[in-house]
């Protein structure tokens, strides 16, 4: 009998995670996501589909978190199969949002005059692409790109839907309609009237970003999704993941949060490359084990209200998402570098198996610091930028850092994950004092005027500087950068410290600036990075 090879994918994605005021609202987008698919691959399974991402866990479960994509065989053909999973996905997402609207009608008695609104748009919101080809055992490789490619080609051909979207418009998604509720009958229903903490006096929402705000169980919530976190209706503020006390008068721009994106590299490439349906189940075997197990466990390990490592740390560090490949994580600018060094770590770990000479397991990472209270969205942007630099930019393999500070400039440092080292250790020196903060601005100035090409190694024309012959000798930058490291030394240094640090960082400054996947102005900017990520562990402002 014909077998088929299916590939499924639902959205929009980003757009709809991006959207995002609060923190819960980044959380619960996720969610929400990550329960459709869900309902989508059991639905498969449901008519006798063979899965082959994500697959069931050891415990016969499926992954808590599963992507907006998957892929199973069936020997049935689409008239029969394609129904079955769409309608689950459907039905889901048309059930979470009965939920809410029956909460807000039920419970808030906040009338029906908004219903038209909110079923219209729900029923308009939700894409979900597939197609189907023969599957051949044989060539199990062929038969995957082949899919890979038609999905590739079917997601051009988006349906848009005339809808007319008009009057006052949400303040979360800036597209849709915003409910004609009563919102301030619903703050003072909350008991959220004088404190607005989850509903501000000037937000006005559309039945998108109303599902993601009440969804939740608890007191705000319509119990549509269930949490699993240890208090879902309690996931950490802005202020508290970036470690300002309530009620500080410390100035707000003393403050800043981090969000971690970080994406395997060469993903499509090698999962085109399985040979067989066996092999790609373990793989994906791999990547649950890397999204379930490993990246809770490296993000638990940098919180530091659940890890005596980082007890005495400022802010916390929490998961957003992890599926597969891809994770999304909230946290401290000081805890950020070594959760990202080790989750990539993890990741080479995980999937070792599936390592060959011509197609190495790597991961890249974009890493965007950004004041606490500026919007989600903006701060998802800039790490969703830093991610695609350090990938088309740095080769892959590699961690890209934008820095969003007081200005509307930012500051971008990136590099191979060989970086990371030096970085930590200019951090060190800064918090002790050995260091003077000028150093980082003495090796901006060095590159800016040694540099054939001080601009961003992501700039189209950064290969241009490493083809030609430079036009002062690599021998006179490196002596420079060491002449400048010993004259930032602090004052009054003991002699063998002062060495070591010299010895330490003197070989690493040389490697790095003369790095095509660094260069002197990207070491600069880590190293004026490195000693914001000390004030910041101690609070101190940098001026």
């Amino acid at each position: 009998m014909s077998r088929y090879l299916y590939l499924f994918q639902i959205g929009p994605v980003q757009s709809f995670i991006a959207a995002a005021r609060r923190t819960q609202d980044l959380y619960v987008g996720s969610r929400l996501l990550s329960l459709l698919a869900s309902a989508g691959v059991s639905a498969a399974q449901s008519a006798r589909g063979d899965l082959l991402f994500p697959v069931e866990l050891s415990n016969g479960n499926l992954p808590d978190r599963v992507p907006h994509r998957f892929a199973f065989l069936n020997e049935h053909v689409p008239d029969h199969v394609v129904p079955i999973v769409k309608d689950a996905i459907d039905g889901e997402w048309r059930g979470i949002a009965a939920k809410v609207r029956a909460w807000l009608t039920d419970d808030m008695r906040l009338g029906t005059n908004w219903h038209a609104d909110f079923d219209r748009q729900v029923a308009n919101w939700l894409e979900i692409y597939w197609v189907a080809v023969p599957y051949d055992r044989n060539d199990h490789a062929r038969s995957y790109r082949r899919a890979d490619i038609a999905l590739a080609q079917r997601k051009q051909l988006r349906h848009f839907p005339a809808v007319s979207e008009r009057g006052e418009k949400c303040t979360l998604t800036g597209a849709q309609t915003a409910l004609p509720l009563d919102w301030a009958a619903l703050r003072q229903r909350l008991g959220d009237e004088e404190h607005q903490k989850f509903i501000r006096a000037n937000e006005r929402l559309g039945a998108l970003a109303t599902i993601k705000r009440f969804a939740q169980q608890g007191r705000y919530g319509a119990g549509a999704i269930d949490g699993d976190f240890e208090a879902p209706r309690e996931f950490p503020s802005t202020n508290e993941i970036a470690g300002k006390p309530d009620g500080s008068a410390q100035d707000d721009r003393a403050y800043f949060l981090t969000v971690l994106h970080m994406d395997g590299d060469f993903m499509g490439k090698r999962l085109s490359l399985v040979e067989n349906a066996q092999d790609h189940r373990r793989l994906s075997a791999a990547l649950a084990d890397f999204a379930e197990v490993r990246v809770p466990k490296i993000i638990a390990g940098h919180d530091p209200k659940r890890s005596a490592t980082y007890r005495d740390h400022p802010g916390r560090a929490v998961l957003v998402y992890s599926g597969g490949d891809d994770v999304l994580a909230l946290m401290h600018p000081g805890l950020v570098l070594s959760c990202a060094n080790q989750l990539q770590a993890a990741f080479r770990e995980a999937l070792a198996g599936f390592e060959t000479e011509k197609l190495p397991v790597t991961m890249s990472a974009g890493i965007a610091i950004a004041p606490f209270k500026l919007p989600l969205d903006g701060a998802l942007q800039e790490a969703r930028d830093a991610e695609e630099a350090a990938k088309n930019g740095h080769h892959r393999d590699a961690v890209v850092v934008r820095e969003a500070h007081r200005s509307a400039q930012v500051r971008q440092a990136g590099a191979k994950w060989t970086v990371i080292p030096t970085a930590d250790a200019l951090r060190g020196h800064f918090a002790n004092g050995r260091l003077s903060g000028k150093l980082g601005f003495d090796l901006y100035d060095l590159a800016a005027v040694m540099d054939d090409n001080p601009h961003d190694p992501c700039a189209p024309d950064a290969e241009a500087r490493f083809a030609v012959q430079p036009i002062v000798p690599e021998e006179a930058r490196a002596a420079e950068a060491l002449r400048l490291l010993r004259r930032r030394l602090a004052e009054g240094l003991d002699t063998a410290i002062s060495e070591q640090i010299v010895a330490e960082l003197g070989k690493q400054f040389a490697d790095l600036g003369l790095d095509k996947d660094c260069g002197w102005m990207s070491l600069a900017n880590w190293t004026i990075l490195a000693r914001f990520l000390a004030h910041q562990e101690t609070k101190r402002e940098v001026m």
